[in-house]
This record gives C-alpha cells, sequence and structure tokens, in this order.
C-alpha cells in the first residue's frame, strides 16, 4: 500500500468556501446552459477557469465538487446529451455521425463515438436504432 504523501483535506480546509462554491457553480450552470460553451471544440480547462475568474486548480476543485467528475469527463458528458438530442431531433438524417459530432462538440468521430460509447453503453448507430424500437 502507497502512503498518500498529502492528507485528505476535510470540510474545514475546502480548498474554495461553501458561499464561494455556491456561486461557482451557478456561474458554471450559466456557462454550460446557457452559453453552451462545450460546443466549442476548443475548450479545455484553462479557457474555462478564464471565464469563470478562477485558476485553473480552482476551476478542477469546482467541477469535482459539483458533478463528481473530471473536466473531461464533465464536459463530454454535455456533448453526448447534446448528440443525443440531434439524434432524436431527426438530426442524423440531415447530418451524417461525423456533422453530429461536430454539431456537439466533439473534434474528431474517434472522440466522439468513444465518449459516446462510454456514457451510453452504445454506439450512435445503436442508440439511433434503439429508437425506433416499440
Amino acid at each position: 500500500m502507497i502512503d498518500d504523501p498529502q492528507p485528505k483535506r476535510t470540510k474545514k480546509e475546502a480548498r474554495i468556501s461553501q458561499p464561494i462554491l455556491v456561486t461557482l457553480a451557478a456561474e458554471l450552470n450559466k456557462q454550460i446552459v446557457e452559453q453552451q460553451i462545450y460546443l466549442d471544440s476548443e475548450l479545455s480547462l484553462p479557457i474555462l477557469a478564464e471565464k469563470l475568474g478562477i485558476s485553473v486548480h480552482d476551476a478542477s476543485y469546482l467541477i469535482n465538487e459539483v458533478t463528481g467528475y473530471s473536466f473531461y469527463n464533465f464536459i463530454n458528458c454535455q456533448r453526448v446529451e447534446q448528440a443525443k438530442k440531434l439524434l432524436v431531433s431527426g438530426e442524423a438524417e440531415r447530418l451524417n455521425m461525423v456533422g453530429i459530432a461536430f454539431a456537439s462538440g466533439f473534434n474528431s468521430k474517434t472522440a466522439f463515438n468513444t465518449a459516446f460509447k462510454k456514457w451510453t453503453n452504445m454506439s450512435p448507430m445503436q442508440y439511433v436504432k434503439s429508437l425506433d424500437k416499440p
């Protein structure tokens, strides 16, 4: 067993105080829900941190505390949900799967397929086919 060289933080030692965390969580929600920044395929943790006006470490901590996910898992989850909306809306008929991937914020078909499978346990095509079942 490897000893952790740094003791775990207690609630009193939280990186961000609860009132500030609540405020930042609201701003994060605004950026995700209203601004839909996850659709930008160039989005990175430093860019998000800048939009929130906090350090990269604080942004990472915020996402982990609020969602339980890492930055990339959180953003990919949002992108997969967007892709699912597009697939349900019939956009798959107008756009091919690569188009759906790009419209959802992914920068490659491989990244799209990998994330989609991770979050839904099926490929995008399997998901589309599952929509047709009664």
